[in-house]
């Protein structure tokens, strides 16, 4: 990820976000609605006079404790006093994708690429919330812009993937997962996306064959098991479903994600008897 240059001093920026899972929750009648995980943040911290620059900082400060309204506010008083700030678009925009408040997201990402024509992971993030927001075709054209400008960017490819799936081209989701899977052959969401889309092209063996390279490489993938669970009962693979939700809900148990823990515990009494 690319550190902008500041004049008055070099900055981190907010983390791009993770890459978007698609759907969880599998049935037999078919696939729930996508959600995506957000990624944990990092922040550095600068000292200056700039009345601009303090302000700037007091946001990240507010990002970092989770008050993100409150970092909108700062960072909007920022960009009041510098319109030209890229950053602090960039990470207004991203506390906006936090609320769940994607219109703004995306205007804010508009601005810092306005700014910024190269700037690749506002691209990316500009994808993250608009795929977010239904804006599927959006969000493929943004990925290419990102990969464009990093043709070696697996996020930006998995992005595009994710969202032609919605779409219902899935070759081109499976060709994007594919590429983003040739630059990185151990990227445990390529792997489980491309399942989830083997699972709605009914390509059940291919989509078992997925889930299981998804927790070869990450063994904590808790949503794989899942998935690939409710994947084999489709199959009439019984024993080994079970297994697989049996783990699932001890993995989401221990990682706090208790409707998860729920739901897989649901599956397992439906199923199991």
């Amino acid at each position: 990820m690319n550190n902008p240059h500041r004049t008055i001093f070099r900055k981190k920026k907010a983390v791009i976000f993770s890459v978007a899972c698609l759907p969880f929750a599998l049935s037999v009648a078919g696939m729930a609605s996508a959600h995506a995980q957000l990624p944990p943040i990092q922040w550095s911290r600068v000292a200056d006079t700039s009345q601009a620059v303090e302000l700037y900082n007091q946001g990240v400060d507010k990002l970092d404790s989770g008050d993100y309204k409150g970092a909108i506010a700062l960072f909007s008083e920022t960009i009041r006093l510098n319109p030209k700030d890229v950053d602090a678009y960039y990470n207004r925009a991203y506390a906006h994708s936090l609320l769940g408040n994607y219109p703004e997201a995306i205007a804010d990402y508009t601005a810092a690429i306005r700014l910024k024509p190269d700037f690749g992971d506002a691209y990316g993030n500009r994808a993250y919330a608009n795929y977010l927001a239904g804006n599927y075709k959006q969000a493929i054209a943004d990925c290419t812009s990102a990969i464009r400008i990093n043709p070696k960017n697996t996020d930006a490819y998995i992005y595009r993937g994710n969202a032609h799936d919605e779409v219902g081209d899935h070759e081109a989701a499976l060709e994007n997962y594919d590429q983003a899977l040739i630059i990185d052959p151990k990227n445990s969401k390529a792997y489980y996306n491309r399942a989830l889309t083997h699972n709605r092209m009914g390509a059940k063996e291919k989509a078992v064959a997925d889930y299981t390279q998804a927790i070869d490489i990450e063994p904590q993938f808790a949503d794989a098991y899942y998935n690939r669970g409710i994947t084999r009962i489709e199959l009439g693979n019984k024993k080994e479903a079970l297994a697989d939700l049996r783990k699932a809900a001890d993995i989401f148990l221990s990682q706090g994600r208790t409707k998860n823990n729920q739901q897989a515990l649901e599956a397992i009494k439906q199923f199991g008897s």
